[in-house]
């Protein structure tokens, strides 16, 4: 029996700012590589979602603070170098080869803080393999002198469970 846990916008808000609790002062003040700006935080995710589609390493770097967690499959990575040298190729790859339809999408915070809760559908062709999915994401981030910058990534997926054609 699977039970569904159904959270309002702002209590997930709530929680996710909680999370950010933990963030350092260093963590918040240090910027990312690149100076460009990004002043939305849904912008950063479409940006960061792109970026991983295209391949474009620099620009997913760009948008993680050096210090990111980042939860996928059960598993963690606790910045951006580990996960540039670990699972991003995989991600990039996967992303270029599916196609994603955001279904819905919240978002709260405040002038430092934010969080960005996309749930989407991804459909493609992966390492010979059809796919279906339904796919969560939960962006947190905090605002530095560059912009936005992602410091928590989660991502959950399971197969689609709408009605079939």
């Amino acid at each position: 029996m699977r039970t569904e846990l159904k959270m309002p916008a702002a209590a997930l808000g709530a929680a996710l700012l909680a999370v950010l609790a933990g963030c350092t002062a260093s963590a918040v003040s240090r910027p990312a590589e690149s100076p460009a700006v990004v002043a939305d935080p849904r912008a950063v995710a479409e940006t960061f979602n792109r970026a991983l589609a295209a391949g474009d390493v620099d620009a997913v770097r760009a948008l993680l603070l050096p210090d990111v967690l980042i939860y996928e499959s059960g598993g963690a990575e606790t910045s951006a170098e580990e996960y540039a040298g670990h699972h991003l190729p995989a991600d990039m790859a996967f992303m270029a080869n599916v196609k994603r339809e955001p279904v819905s999408q919240a978002s709260g915070g405040d002038d430092r803080n934010a969080w960005v809760a996309t749930r989407s559908r991804l459909s493609g062709k992966f390492k010979g393999k059809d796919l279906d999915l339904d796919s969560t994401e939960t962006l947190v981030m905090v605002r530095t002198a560059s912009g936005w910058r992602i410091t928590h990534v989660h991502w959950s997926s399971a197969p689609h469970r709408g009605a079939k054609p």
